[in-house]
């Protein structure tokens, strides 16, 4: 039995010490007189520790602590003094702020003089002259706080059983009020809230469903990071201090959904349940065991690797020493290895065949190591060739920084061919498309439309193909159009089974003509509570695009033209539609403002690109938006005009070159650009009188004119003729790169 015996001046921190003894799962007693030590160490069962304060409180009883040490060191029992003291000066100011007598001080009257205090402690410290001579340990607590006393007894007498302390993670709702008891509160109401959704309101956080949907905010897994960080650092923090349990609340407004799904996660995580006590070392060494965890697939992988290491540096090693009189460790171990058994080869050729079966093992099980992570992660791109998907995004991430600026399919044929070239694309868009599918979604969801914003998002995909076959699709009344379906038609009391092609049909009504593509941005928005700039950003997450797309301005806009009668016209259907000509542009309201990233694109460009595209309803809303002319003025990058290949009736009819260049800067109130690219090829004469039929023709290249308004014309062969008049994606962004890489 291991006895501990407190003793020391009143003040010096005795029962603080008793607390951590007791804490440490010592059966404890305070100011037990000494002759009782041996009674108590006989009638104590099931504890082999014992801590007792004795002191002066016990008054002439304390005169027999020298005589019954000394008999109870004579026997069996462990017997250890922990004395405690402190200089007078912390011993009269602890008695003045805890306004507790000294328990030798007797004053004459109710007043209690500081002079009566010190004399006090003097004539204690005379009391406790021997039991300081018998002590085993003394401690000075004069400069010591509580966290550090507590800290110096689990040290000393109990290394063995240092007490943890309890985590507890509650979850609550804050309209019933905080926990009393909470040490940490955390409000996670910013978080998408299920109670919204019908299928989930019934649920709780602890439903996988309900947690799915959480964890989709893309706000959650950033808040639940920094959450992580702080409860890391805070939790030995508060053990340094001696807290015996810490409760973290993380609330929300009922206390159902989000607060019990944030408490679950953290409550699962065992970094937490051993934060107190860990070396972080370790806690940081953990993780790292889930590689060795089964089916993983990386212990074969990393074996091989070791051993290919091994014969490598053996290898190596056999190279260097060849067996010789003066031979080292190295060689008489490999020359007792091998030798015996290969008489006829020498050191050196069994080097070369060992470094280079090494170096062949490290290669080929370092490949297969990386094709197994990846084949977990993007299964479909680990046979597509991974050093030739490193290698070209890669490059792609250090190309040039390309604007483009525009709408419509011009747009998106355009990026189609420079995705090639860089990842580090910007396409501003403009947002006045009214019709279709765009314009119902404007005016079904008050959200911007997401017509054009579509087709860039398709054409900077990873894998377009895919992609542009599912974003594109439109919904007609069936998903099965050719096949009849049954339906029942009551005459009279009979019913006929009749077969009816779907299209006779209401079905699809909702979503006729809507492309998918739009919907998907539709619920991206309604998921980030109508931030459609957000959701740009998770739908270019989802497609894996090459680059980003930008709105232009991300206010509710509508385009008027001003005819050649005087006439206003409102809507882009509507203006697209006239048959007038068109003299100047404007937007209700006027003058949007664009985001700030918009601007910051423009600035850090490379290379600037307007078009192709529609000049009146694609690209000129772009430069009717504030700030937008001036920036791409301001900016230092290479700037360029593509040129439409034919005119578009009403709008450019009977338009050159010139005219589609002085009519975009007219709007843009200022010279924005120095190149223009100019196809000069020619369409077949079928497909030209065929867009003949609907006012179409080419566009007539006046390039002298160009060049005497001080413009460098770019020609060339751009054109991609198949059914419809497009531009040669691939030529054009060659072209363009390569105007970017010469020279000014």
């Amino acid at each position: 039995m291991r006895l501990v015996i407190v003793t020391g001046p009143s003040g010096t921190g005795k029962t603080l010490a008793l607390h951590s003894f007791e804490d440490a799962s010592y059966f404890t007693v305070d100011n037990l007189p000494p002759r009782m030590l041996p009674q108590l160490i006989q009638s104590v069962e099931g504890f082999d520790r014992i801590a007792v304060v004795v002191d002066t409180r016990s008054g002439k009883a304390f005169s027999h602590f020298e005589e019954v040490i000394r008999h109870l060191r004579a026997g069996s029992t462990e017997v250890e003094i922990l004395f405690l003291d402190a200089s007078d000066e912390t011993l009269v100011r602890r008695f003045k702020e805890t306004r507790r007598p000294h328990p030798l001080f007797t004053p004459s009257s109710d007043d209690r003089t500081e002079d009566g205090i010190v004399e006090a402690i003097h004539a204690e410290r005379t009391l406790l002259e021997n039991a300081r001579a018998l002590a085993d340990c003394t401690v000075d607590t004069s400069s010591l706080t509580a966290s550090q006393l507590r800290e110096t007894i689990h040290s000393s007498y109990a290394q063995d059983t240092r007490p943890g302390m309890m985590l507890i993670i509650t979850s609550f709702g804050f309209k019933y009020g905080l926990p009393v008891d909470a040490d940490l509160v955390f409000d996670v109401r910013f978080l998408n809230n299920p109670y919204y959704r019908p299928e989930l309101r019934k649920r709780t956080g602890r439903d996988p469903e309900v947690a799915e949907y959480i964890y989709r905010d893309p706000r959650t897994q950033p808040f639940l990071d920094r959450l992580h960080d702080l409860i890391m650092f805070t939790l030995p923090e508060y053990r340094r201090e001696g807290k015996a349990y810490v409760n973290i609340a993380i609330g929300c407004t009922g206390g159902k959904h989000r607060s019990v799904a944030r408490t679950e996660e953290l409550a699962g995580s065992p970094e937490y349940l051993s934060a107190d006590c860990g070396d972080k070392t370790m806690k940081k060494f953990m993780p790292s065991l889930k590689w060795l965890y089964p089916g993983m697939q990386v212990k074969r992988w990393t074996g091989l690797a070791l051993i290919g290491m091994a014969l490598f540096l053996i290898g190596m090693g056999m190279r260097l020493q060849a067996p010789t009189p003066e031979s080292k460790l190295l060689g008489k171990m490999t020359e007792r290895m091998f030798f015996y058994s290969l008489h006829s080869m020498k050191a050196l050729q069994i080097g070369m065949l060992l470094s280079v079966l090494g170096a062949i093992l490290c290669f080929y099980a370092a490949s297969r190591l990386v094709i197994s992570l990846v084949q977990a992660i993007e299964p479909d791109r680990a046979d597509r060739g991974l050093a030739d998907i490193v290698y070209q995004r890669r490059k792609l991430s250090q190309g040039k920084h390309v604007v483009v600026i525009g709408g419509g399919t011009g747009l998106s044929t355009l990026l189609r061919g420079l995705k090639h070239y860089s990842s580090n694309l910007t396409a501003i868009v403009t947002v006045a498309d009214d019709g279709g599918s765009s314009g119902k979604i404007v005016k079904q969801l008050n959200m911007l439309p997401p017509g054009d914003i579509r087709n860039c998002l398709v054409a900077l995909a990873d894998d377009e193909t895919q992609m542009t076959e599912l974003f594109q699709y439109r919904f007609k009344k069936s998903v099965r159009p050719d096949e009849p379906v049954a339906v029942t038609r009551k005459k009279g009391q009979a019913s006929t089974a009749v077969a009816e092609k779907p299209e006779t049909l209401d079905f699809g009504e909702g979503l006729r003509d809507h492309a998918f593509g739009n919907l998907l941005i539709a619920a991206m928005c309604a998921i980030n509570e109508g931030d459609f700039q957000k959701a740009i950003r998770e739908t270019s997450r989802v497609l894996n695009v090459r680059g980003r797309v930008l709105p232009s301005t991300i206010e509710h806009i509508q385009l008027r033209a001003e005819m050649e009668d005087g006439s206003l016209l409102t809507g882009e259907t509507t203006i697209a539609g006239a048959r007038q000509k068109i003299v100047r542009m404007m937007t209700v309201p006027e003058k949007p403002h664009p985001p700030a990233e918009v601007l910051d694109a423009i600035e850090n460009a490379d290379i600037i690109i307007l078009g192709p595209g529609s000049v009146f309803t694609s690209i000129i809303p772009n430069l009717l938006v504030e700030g937008i002319p001036a920036a791409i003025r301001r900016s230092k990058a290479r700037k360029v005009y593509v040129c439409n290949v034919m005119t578009q009736r009403g709008e450019t009819e009977g338009f050159t070159v010139f005219d589609h260049i002085d009519t975009i800067e007219r709007h843009a109130g200022q010279r924005i650009f120095d190149y223009v690219l100019i196809n000069t090829a020619e369409p077949a004469q079928p497909t030209r009188e065929r867009y003949g039929k609907y006012g179409a023709n080419i566009v007539v290249n006046d390039i002298d004119k160009v060049k005497a308004a001080g413009y460098r014309p770019v020609t060339g062969n751009f054109l991609n003729e198949t059914d419809l008049v497009r531009h040669n994606s691939e030529e054009l962004a060659r072209t363009i790169m390569a105007l970017s890489a010469n020279k000014k």
